[in-house]
């Protein structure tokens, strides 16, 4: 309050009064700062050039959706800092912001910023190769997968990833940028998020590679018995299944024999047991990470003959006999160098084809046969010998129906040659005859 009077230097009026009052508002001044998906700041400042402002200045902040009317009648804040955030933002949406302050004289000042739109939570795209959610590839172990997921270069610091595996269940997703434990098939969703909104997710399905390079070699085999080698690559790390298979034909008809696990890369064997001698069998390997397989090719291998362990891999067959082969089968077929023939009670050495009546034929150029037992007969570098006692050219004995003959030519009804003695009817010996007829000998 203001009293003046007048005065001559002696006398002196009454006074009189005024009020001086401050009725002019602060100036307020409100600057937009960083805008975030949910959140926008600001920096205020204020200023009275009549009575001017206390110290300090308390600031009230009020924010309001631009499509509402009325901003709240509580501050957002009340404080004396000159730079505040908004946040727990509505992402993609128009704000309206208020500032008032007061001054020593009680006046309000405000300011309003309008139309502030915060910005927009980036979609996760495609299946995560490329964009705002980048994975890794899968890292197998033991038959697990993990997988590393970042950040795009365009995304915000404030924004997180986050995760589930197989659904998008509201209360499943976990913050976060590595995933394990997964399995094939297993779907991982992705998404960004600021901690109050959310973009759109999106997934990479885990895949589980086949096994690769599988390499499969013939190691052995016996008479009953074919053995291979095999290995495989996996870039999962799984253990791999190896499975022999066999069939006596190519097209159809095989069956699994062995089956065995090891990791990948590391090198299995496997038998076939409980097959046929002397049989041709195809076969082939199949290996398993349990999910995908690779089969190999389907080569083919003849078991041994019975008692031997020599090699059959030169086959010249011809006419029901093999060269080069070790034994023979039973069906009175002899191949040539067998030590053994097990069939109808026979045994040849050397013999070119003994049929299964006792017959001996030495028709293919091959002699030397120590023994044919078959129907009471032996033989020694034979050509042919009846179950009648015949005898054909160059039997050292043939022991057939009571007859005994050395180095004859022919029958017993003909002449022989070179006979050391022969027994029919009355005559009892021959030796260096030129022919018998009737059983009457004649000496040459």
């Amino acid at each position: 309050m203001v009293y003046a009077a007048i005065s001559d230097g002696t006398n002196v009026s009454k006074e009189s009064s005024f009020e001086i009052e401050d009725g002019i508002a602060p100036t307020v001044t409100v600057s937009q700062g960083a805008i975030a998906t949910n959140s926008i700041a600001i920096s205020v400042s204020s200023k009275d050039d009549q009575w001017g402002m206390p110290e300090p200045i308390t600031y009230k902040c009020y924010i309001k959706k631009s499509t509402e009317t009325e901003y709240p009648t509580e501050a957002s804040y009340t404080e004396t800092d000159t730079s505040y955030t908004f946040d727990n933002l509505s992402q993609t949406t128009s704000y309206d912001i208020k500032v008032t302050v007061t001054d020593k004289a009680g006046n309000e000042g405000s300011k309003e910023l309008k139309g502030i739109t915060t910005g927009t939570v980036g979609e996760a795209t495609g299946d995560l190769k490329e964009g705002n959610i980048i994975a890794s590839e899968p890292t197998w172990s033991n038959g697990t997968a993990s997988i590393t997921s970042s950040k795009g270069s365009d995304v915000a610091s404030n924004l997180s990833i986050e995760w589930q595996i197989n659904g998008i269940d509201a209360g499943g997703w976990t913050t976060g940028e590595s995933v394990t434990g997964l399995v094939h098939n297993d779907i991982v969703y992705a998404r960004l998020t600021d901690g109050v909104n959310y973009g759109k997710e999106a997934s990479i399905t885990i895949k589980n590679t086949a096994p690769t390079n599988l390499s499969m070699t013939f190691s052995s085999k016996s008479t009953n018995s074919i053995t291979v080698n095999a290995s495989a690559s996996d870039v999962n790390g799984d253990r791999l299944t190896y499975s022999l298979y066999t069939s006596t034909s190519l097209s159809s008809g095989y069956t699994l024999k062995t089956s065995t696990s090891a990791t990948a890369g590391q090198r299995v064997t496997l038998t076939a047991s409980n097959l046929s001698m002397y049989t041709t069998y195809y076969y082939y390997v199949t290996v398993s990470d349990g999910i995908s397989s690779q089969t190999s090719s389907k080569p083919s291998i003849r078991t041994y003959c019975s008692g031997t362990t020599n090699t059959c891999n030169t086959l010249l067959c011809n006419e029901g006999y093999n060269k080069v082969c070790t034994t023979c089968n039973g069906s009175g077929n002899v191949d040539v160098t067998c030590t053994n023939c097990e069939g109808s009670g026979q045994t040849w050495q050397y013999c070119g084809v003994c049929g299964g009546s006792g017959w001996m034929q030495n028709s293919w150029g091959w002699s030397g046969c120590s023994a044919c037992s078959a129907s009471g007969k032996i033989y020694y570098s034979c050509g042919e010998c009846d179950g009648n006692g015949t005898i054909s050219d160059g039997c050292t004995i043939c022991n057939g129906t009571g007859n005994l003959i050395n180095y004859c030519s022919h029958g017993y009804t003909t002449s022989h040659r070179y006979c050391t003695h022969y027994t029919n009817t009355s005559v009892t010996s021959h030796y260096y005859c030129a022919h018998n007829h009737n059983g009457v000998q004649h000496d040459d």
